[in-house]
């Protein structure tokens, strides 16, 4: 699949800039970001997701928007 037409890059870069206009409110960038990529039929959430901290989710969903774009995972 080409760059342009990469469905997981899209929804990369609506996590990532909903990132930046919530970020004084965790609990609307966890929910808000989850809900892009749960779009994607391909990504499988936990099933204890809703009982995750907010703190995990948010690495976890940070870890995504590196992966969709392109800019790597480190295992901090």
């Amino acid at each position: 699949m080409s760059e342009k037409n990469d469905p997981f890059k899209t929804i990369g870069l609506a996590s990532a800039m909903f990132d930046i206009m919530t970020q004084d409110d965790d609990e609307a960038n966890v929910k808000y970001r989850a809900r892009f990529y749960k779009t994607n039929p391909l990504l499988d959430f936990p099933d204890d997701w809703d009982d995750l901290p907010i703190e995990v989710k948010k690495r976890r969903l940070d870890a995504l928007d590196k992966v969709a774009l392109d800019k790597g995972v480190s295992n901090e």
